[in-house]
Formats: structure tokens, sequence, C-alpha cells
């Protein structure tokens, strides 16, 4: 009987060693599996990072961190529309002593509008998808800005009075380049801020034209252009749809251009300087909507 019962307890310690066992090779084959994932997984990333293999059908992107398929949902060009809201300074003052200079000189503020293409290209340079820069190019154009004036010109034997209208069509060109930090990406929401420098050229289409007064005036279109800070904030719905606003600050060089009047005789087409004018174009505040492809 003691024998028996001496078998039993041996048989019974064995079963439970076995199990045990089974346990540990059992957890050890979930190790090595889960182990294998994780470096399938960080090849097939450097794989996608190096452009060695594609994602057509999005299958690999499920093995991917969440992170990562953000950054790349937000890398790419957009095109779009801009506008934006600004004021101009104009200042004019005469050059010739038979022009009474407190009719001549003149100085006015115009709030100005314009807007244009949009087209750019962005990239962010870290899995959290929250540092990356922008490089856009702003094409605008406007209605175009008109300043009235009256000019008392003295004649020889009279006294007239001038009616003057100094117009100008803006076409505008700029290239800005920003740096990217979204503090906030959420599902189908990015929000950030940016900030960097702008380089724009302006060239306005230039009319200056007069009442009454027997002579007309020389038009010299005009070509103003600087470099300007930029500050903004930026916000991106879901992956494609890219929305912003910034302010661009004056401009480190000033965009100011420097202009001769030139009196025009109808009768031998003589030209004589009679003034000289400045415009001045201020800091602007933009809104613009872009479609991320």
């Amino acid at each position: 009987m003691k024998k028996i019962a001496i078998s039993m307890v041996f048989l019974g310690l064995g079963s439970v060693f076995a199990e045990s066992i089974d346990e540990e090779i059992e957890r050890l084959e979930k190790e090595n599996k889960l182990l294998e994932l994780k470096q399938k997984q960080q090849v097939l990333q450097k794989d996608l990072e190096q452009g060695r293999i594609t994602n057509s059908n999005n299958t690999i992107e499920k093995h991917l961190p969440k992170d990562y398929t953000k950054q790349k949902e937000k890398n790419g060009f957009f095109l779009g529309v801009e506008a934006e809201l600004g004021s101009m300074d104009y200042l004019r003052y005469t050059t010739n002593s038979e022009i009474p200079s407190d009719a001549f000189n003149y100085n006015d503020t115009n709030i100005t509008f314009n807007g244009g293409l949009l087209l750019g290209y962005q990239h962010y340079f870290d899995a959290n998808a929250k540092h990356g820069i922008k490089v856009s190019s702003h094409l605008y154009s406007g209605i175009g800005y008109e300043i009235n004036n009256f000019i008392q010109k003295i004649d020889s034997n009279q006294s007239k009075t001038i009616e003057t209208t100094h117009s100008f069509i803006p076409i505008k060109f700029g290239v800005d380049v920003k740096y990217l930090y979204d503090f906030l990406n959420r599902d189908n929401h990015s929000l950030g801020l940016n900030a960097g420098l702008g380089y724009e050229v302006d060239y306005y289409l230039e009319n200056f034209l007069t009442n009454n007064a027997g002579f007309s005036y020389s038009n010299n279109n005009i070509l103003v252009q600087g470099v300007y800070f930029t500050i903004g904030l930026h916000y991106l719905f879901k992956k494609h749809h890219l929305f912003e606003m910034n302010y661009r600050l004056g401009g480190i060089f000033g965009l100011i251009n420097h202009q001769n009047i030139e009196q025009i005789n109808n009768e031998n087409n003589l030209k004589s300087q009679i003034g000289v004018y400045d415009l001045h174009t201020q800091s602007y505040l933009t809104i613009s909507y872009a479609y991320k492809f």
C-alpha cells in the first residue's frame, strides 16, 4: 500500500511539473512571435521611408505606428486661393516752383484688398508630425487704388483749378518659407503655428490723369519689392483641407518706391519734371484655403 501511495504522489508531481513546462514553452513562443512582429514592423517602416517598397493598398500601414501614418498624411503639395488686406501710403510733393506746394503736396493712406492663387509644398520631419517646413508662392491682383486731389495752377494771366486722378492696378508675386509647429494632432484635426520669411515683388500699372490742365503727364509703371516677416496659424482638416491666417509685418528692407512725375507739353511733346511721389506698402493680413493632394 505504501508503494502504491508513493507512486501516486510521484505521478501527481510529475503531471504538475509537465503542465508548468508546457505553460512556460507557450509563453516563450508568444514572446518570440511578438519580437518577430516588432522586427518586421521596423524593417517595413525603414523600407517605406527609403522608398524600397510602395503602399498602394494600405496593407502595410496597418502594422505601422499611427504617428508615422499621420506624418505621411500631412506631407504633400497644395493648391488654393489667398486674399490679403492691408494699407498703402501715398506721398506726393512738387519740385516745380511754379506750382503752389500747398496744393500739389498730398499724402493719403488707402485700404488695399487683393487676392489670387496659392501654390506650395509642406513636409514634416518627425514621426509625431509636429515639426515641418512649408514653401509657398502667391500671385495676386486687385481692383486697384485711386487717389484724387485738386491743384490750383497759376498761369501768367489766370488761375485755374486742376483735378488729378492717380490710379494704380497691382500685380503681386511672392514666395514664403515658414517653419511649422503643430501642437494639436487629433484624428482628422491638426492645428499649429508657423513663422518665417517672405519676398514679394509688386508691379503697379500706373495712370496719372488731369482735367482742365492744358497738358498731360507721363505714366511710368512701378516696381516695388522687399523682404518681410510672416507669422500665423494653420489648420488641417481631414488630410486635405488646409486653412491658414498670417500676418506679414512691414518689410525688412521696406516695400517702397520713389517715382518722378513728368509733365508733357501737348504742343511740342517736351517733358519736364514737376513732382515726385513715394508709394509705400504696409503690413498685410492674409487668409487662405488650399486643397492638399
